[in-house]
């Protein structure tokens, strides 16, 4: 086939079709998420919350209270992490009859028996 005869087939056209289909999707997409970003606040995640301030006394509390329940992970790893498992093969598994195939698709993938 020639390159003209090519150029002028209905795949080419067809797979052209597509790509500027998925070309254009995917710029009205980014066009429309960035202008639809800027309405409206930004807030960042560094910025303290104005309508609920954590006073220092309440900070410290909820500073002891992640120290203890970190050291109490700290005492429970110490005590499991020595362990020695032992594992003993009991029986061999008999191989499957036959092989496995997915019921969804058999017809495309096997033919038939």
């Amino acid at each position: 086939m020639s390159m003209l005869k090519k150029l002028h087939s209905r795949n080419f056209f067809v797979f052209n079709l597509v790509l500027v289909g998925i070309l254009l999707g995917f710029g009205l997409a980014f066009t429309g998420f960035s202008c639809s970003a800027g309405k409206g606040p930004v807030v960042k995640a560094e910025t303290p919350s104005a309508s609920a301030p954590l006073s220092n006394l309440a900070a410290s509390g909820a500073l002891q209270s992640a120290l203890a329940i970190q050291d109490a992970f700290r005492a429970i790893a110490d005590n499991v992490l020595p362990t020695v498992v032992e594992l003993n093969v009991v029986e061999n598994a008999a191989p499957p009859a036959q092989p496995w195939r997915p019921a969804a698709l058999p017809f495309l993938l096997w033919p038939a028996r």
